[in-house]
């Protein structure tokens, strides 16, 4: 049985992507519990034999005009239809809906990908506005996860693209975006590090549950990042109103409980 035969039909069969090394270990362990001895060949295939089982089936589909190919994605090759026939395939999926991505958030998650793992303060100061509300839907869609901490005062969390962002704009690695070293050398401006009343470094990003948890989206754009003030502070200045207005309301009461003085007892005394 030829080998091209057999990697095509388990592409065909899988239900996702299978790489090259998962090929040749399912055909050897087919090989192994058959008893014939025909398949002898294949008893120790290798994952370099099953690299050129693919090539040769890319190049049979195109010499033979097929709406179809194999494409490498990041967790392994897969049959799918050539771009040209993309209109003819949504039709089997009529609710699907094409996820669209603001302008905002494309520029966010392109600094993300050119320059991960990155810290949040540091895409900031690239874009020079915040990035909570544009950074939390890339998160939620998937695309965006957190990478772990970096090593820098406050421990601030280290952001990078997931395997359905090379999926989804078709590309197998960083390594394949569009001048990808050219553009990771480019120098780019990096976050400004705060220090605290007593000359401690502390930490600038601020945590998403803080931001996400504010009613108002309008609140979440640069320019309004004044109105979020410290809580404490707003405690402190609100009570402080309010005991100012009950020392208002306590003079204005006890003005009017005054006792009224006599005026008739006056005018007696007077003409004595």
């Amino acid at each position: 049985m030829e080998l091209n035969s057999i990697i095509e039909a388990l592409l065909f069969s899988a239900n996702g992507a299978l790489t090259s090394k998962a090929i040749a270990e399912a055909i050897r362990t087919t090989v192994k519990e058959s008893d014939d001895e025909t398949l002898d060949d294949l008893a120790k295939v290798s994952k370099e034999e099953v690299d050129i089982g693919i090539k040769e089936l890319v190049l049979l589909y195109m010499e033979q005009g097929r709406a179809f190919s194999l494409t490498e994605r990041p967790a392994g090759w897969r049959i799918c239809a050539l771009p040209e026939y993309a209109m003819w395939s949504k039709a089997l999926f009529p609710a699907a809906k094409p996820a669209r991505l603001s302008p905002p958030a494309l520029e966010t998650l392109a600094i993300i990908a050119y320059r991960q793992p990155i810290t949040k303060a540091n895409m900031e100061a690239v874009r020079g506005v915040a990035v909570d509300g544009v950074l939390q839907k890339l998160l939620d869609k998937n695309l965006v996860r957190i990478a772990g901490r970096a090593d820098l005062p406050g421990r601030p969390l280290l952001y990078e693209t997931t395997d359905l962002f090379l999926d989804h704009f078709g590309i197998r690695s960083i390594d394949d975006l569009p001048n990808s070293s050219e553009l990771r050398q480019v120098p780019l401006p990096e976050a400004e590090s705060a220090e605290s009343k007593d000359g401690q470094p502390v930490e600038t990003q601020l945590a998403m549950p803080a931001i996400s948890g504010v009613e108002d989206p309008s609140m979440l754009t640069a320019r309004n990042q004044r109105d979020l003030r410290d809580p404490d502070s707003l405690k402190e200045s609100d009570s402080g109103e309010e005991t100012q207005a009950d020392e208002h309301q306590t003079e204005e009461h006890q003005a009017e409980n005054a006792p009224e003085v006599d005026e008739t007892e006056d005018h007696h005394e007077e003409q004595k």
